[in-house]
């Protein structure tokens, strides 16, 4: 029996500057083996496989979703409000319960365009992107390996044309493409990647959130104490 994590502490209070920015915040809180996914700002989600709350592993409130690696996620539908067209944010805690193949925290990848965020095989934490650059592709990959059964803030950002990585709060990696990102209003699947059979997760992810036009962190930061606000 692995330890559970009890931290039930409600959102941060103070509020959220960027709030009117925040396109999908999920908490992940209900009761145990739910399949509601309840988003803070009205957006609509559907669970596949056995995605479920769990209330054994949360990082805040009461559970976090909980994902076994073969055949669940959760999706909904496409938006612009998902497209880092201009400065975006996109973090999660996270809980790895295996590393050995590739597990998709999030994804809006299809034929050729999109973003995806991962856990590398080997532990590292990738995020990749599809734009207009030579070779179609612009990644960058963390210096921190995850280890199983433990919870990690990963974040990344967009501000101006640049790409930012941050696990824990630490900048891992930085860089600047040749050319501009490929919008697309392709459906955000967590825990899945569309294009690649599957690379499902396998672990808990607390607190998603995703805020479209501010970057968020461009240098290391203290991750947060708290669930994310709901104003």
């Amino acid at each position: 029996m692995h330890q559970m994590m009890m931290m039930a502490y409600g959102p941060a209070a103070g509020g959220d500057p960027y709030w009117a920015n925040v396109t999908s915040l999920l908490h992940f809180d209900g009761a145990d083996a739910s399949t509601t996914f309840t988003d803070v700002k009205g957006k609509t989600w559907t669970g596949a496989g056995n995605a479920q709350l769990d209330t054994a592993f949360f990082k805040w409130g009461s559970a976090a979703l909980l994902l076994d690696g073969s055949g669940d996620y959760i999706s909904t539908p496409g938006s612009t409000d998902y497209s880092p067209t201009g400065d975006f944010t996109c973090e999660a805690w996270i809980r790895p319960a295996a590393i050995g193949s590739i597990g998709a925290i999030a994804s809006t990848r299809l034929s050729g365009n999109g973003w995806q965020f991962q856990v590398n095989a080997d532990g590292t934490i990738l995020v990749g992107w599809w734009g207009s650059w030579s070779g179609s592709f612009f990644g960058l990959t963390s210096t921190t390996v995850l280890a199983v059964n433990t919870y990690y803030h990963v974040r990344w950002c967009k501000s101006g044309s640049t790409y930012y990585l941050f696990v824990d709060g630490i900048l891992e990696a930085s860089g600047t493409p040749a050319g501009i990102y490929a919008s697309n209003t392709a459906t955000l699947y967590l825990g899945y990647d569309p294009q690649a059979g599957g690379r499902y997760f396998n672990g808990h992810i607390d607190d998603f959130r995703i805020t479209n036009g501010v970057a968020r962190s461009t240098s290391s930061f203290t991750p947060p104490a708290a669930a994310f606000p709901d104003s």
